[in-house]
């Protein structure tokens, strides 16, 4: 006992003992000893737990203390500089196009998924409809069918716009190999073999061996007269290429076979021009889909048997896919259009890391954020997908 007591002494010094005989509990040992503690006394466990700082084991538990602190205060530390320069994004689409229907018509295939990546004139599906178009210039004469009939025969009939046709041969013309030979699409001159008085433009628009058709375009011409055709309005005689007659124009009759007509684009009396819609019918024969740029379905919107009309969106695709994420205002300074930056796809386990180039950033009206737009060097990505982006 006089061992332990002296141990503790020399651990708090003669002036903790002395401080310690004022102690509430120093003085109610000496009521119930009759008197201070001696050298011989033992010690309180309590006043041992409850001592000053000199004891034994406090000190112990206040440097376990300190240090869990210190490592909670590093851990933070690390944590918020590991991800000051990390941001939660998301893939988005950019600059949509649609695929539409080129005619009316059931959609007899279309295979589309949702992400998929599509490339330009990619064919995608189609319909069992078929298009019909103005073969000239004209006006609507007559229409023979409805809308609904099966037709095997003729539809409507086209009165060209000029009122003559001239049949040529190149018997009539400067024998020239040049001269003999006429191309379809090609323009002519035409003047009257009497008196040279009627004079007209044409196009070559048939040909038939030796002898080929001319649309008379403009001029004056009389029905049965005989005229040359000229390569060339001064009507020189080396640059002749055929002898021909005038005609009246005859209405042109545009034909289907076995054909249940849809829908009609026209009307009689109606003018239209070569390459016009006139009407839409279904056959066999499939009109095909096809994607009009390279890029990723992020929308469909019809589905295989669906009855669908001329230019119904079908479904869109984005030509381009972007990043996009928030910031706050304080990290507008770490960013700049051109920079590259890494992201990490969220759909990745190996969180490879793929690069992306800023493209633009924009200031928040309210809340004191910017938003980052950046171009992936991925062109296929799903759209909404989670990543993340580093500054590293």
């Amino acid at each position: 006992m006089i061992d332990h007591y002296s141990s503790s002494m020399r651990c708090e010094g003669l002036e903790g003992v002395r401080s310690a005989r004022k102690t509430p509990l120093c003085r109610s040992f000496q009521r119930r000893t009759g008197g201070s503690p001696g050298p011989t006394a033992k010690p309180l466990t309590r006043v041992r737990r409850r001592g000053t700082l000199g004891n034994r084991k406090e000190p112990k538990f206040l440097r376990q203390f300190v240090l869990l602190a210190a490592v909670c205060a590093v851990t933070l530390t690390l944590t918020l500089s590991a991800s000051a320069d990390a941001w939660t994004g998301s893939t988005a689409a950019a600059d949509l196009t649609e695929i539409t229907a080129s005619a009316d018509g059931t959609l007899e295939r279309f295979d589309l998924e949702l992400g998929q990546t599509v490339t330009a004139d990619q064919e995608l599906g189609a319909t069992s409809t078929t298009t019909v178009y103005a073969p000239l210039d004209g006006t609507i004469a007559a229409i023979h069918a409805e809308a609904g009939d099966t037709v095997t025969g003729t539809v409507l009939e086209i009165a060209p716009v000029s009122r003559y046709t001239v049949t040529f041969t190149v018997t009539g013309a400067k024998q020239t190999p040049e001269n003999t030979l006429v191309h379809s699409g090609e323009t002519v001159y035409i003047k009257c073999t009497a008196d040279g008085s009627h004079r007209a433009v044409g196009r070559v628009t048939e040909i038939d061996g030796s002898t080929y058709l001319v649309e008379v375009l403009g001029g004056e011409l009389y029905v049965g007269e005989t005229v040359r055709a000229y390569r060339d309005s001064a009507f020189a005689d080396e640059d002749r290429v055929g002898l021909g007659t005038v005609t009246a124009a005859d209405t042109v009759t545009v034909d289907v076979t076995d054909a249940t007509l849809l829908r009609f684009h026209c009307a009689v009396g109606d003018a239209v021009e070569r390459g016009q819609r006139l009407f839409v019918t279904a056959t066999a024969e499939d009109v095909t889909i096809t994607s009009p740029a390279d890029g990723v379905v992020t929308e469909i919107t019809a589905a295989k048997g669906d009855s669908v009309k001329e230019d119904q969106t079908l479904a869109r695709v984005a030509q381009r896919v972007m990043l996009t994420f928030e910031a706050l205002q304080d990290d507008a300074p770490l960013f700049h259009t051109g920079q590259t930056l890494t992201y990490i796809r969220g759909d990745d386990p190996h969180e490879t890391p793929h690069t992306c180039t800023v493209t633009r950033i924009l200031q928040q009206v309210q809340g004191g954020s910017i938003t980052v737009e950046a171009r992936p060097e991925e062109r296929s990505l799903p759209i909404g997908m989670t990543v993340e982006v580093r500054n590293d």
